[in-house]
């Protein structure tokens, strides 16, 4: 398992535009007619999560095949949601400011805490951590899994930076902690 953290600094969050809200719209249309034709285990694959409970991507998969489309939050949740989506992984966001650092990642077991406790699984988030409109300083984490193969992991993280930063501008680093504990 890789764990990929993406960080956003100085952004902007606000209501999400008449034009993110309509391509989400459309684009949950679309999953939902394509979940009717397949299993959700062709949209989620489960084999190499340690977590047992729902993952985040899987949650919005399954409401989308209800028919249950998310209705709009804010601009980093409405787009946090599209990545899952789109990416179909487990993606959480969090204010990045409220993290208590260092940060410890555990890719073996798909965690991410700081020194209150976890902050982030594929299927938990703290919501101490929680971001909001007055969120100035974000993290993203991604969790891989190991069928994604390593060539695929920084160019997809680098696309979510950039299309985070054209929403909500400021700019990101990132990086891939893999295998082993370590303190970032």
């Amino acid at each position: 398992m890789t764990i990929g953290l993406l960080y956003s600094y100085h952004i902007e969050i606000g209501p999400s535009s008449q034009m993110l809200k309509g391509r989400l719209q459309f684009f949950q249309e679309l999953l939902h007619f394509d979940l009717q034709d397949a299993p959700l285990n062709a949209f989620v694959a489960r084999e190499n999560w340690p977590q047992k409970g729902t993952l985040h991507h899987e949650a919005l998969f399954a409401s989308l095949q209800e028919g249950d489309f998310f209705k709009p939050v804010h601009s980093a949740v409405d787009l946090t949601r599209f990545f899952m989506l789109e990416y179909k992984l487990p993606i959480t966001f969090h204010d990045a400011d409220s993290l208590k650092t260092p940060l410890m990642v555990d890719p073996k077991r798909a965690t991410v805490s700081d020194q209150l406790g976890l902050i982030s699984s594929p299927d938990t988030v703290a919501l101490r951590t929680e971001a909001s409109e007055t969120t100035t300083n974000g993290l993203h984490v991604f969790y891989f899994p190991n069928h994604l193969h390593e060539d695929k992991r920084l160019p997809l993280l680098q696309a979510a930076g950039s299309m985070f930063t054209h929403v909500h501008g400021g700019s990101t680093s990132i990086q891939l902690v893999e295998s082993s504990s370590s303190d970032v």
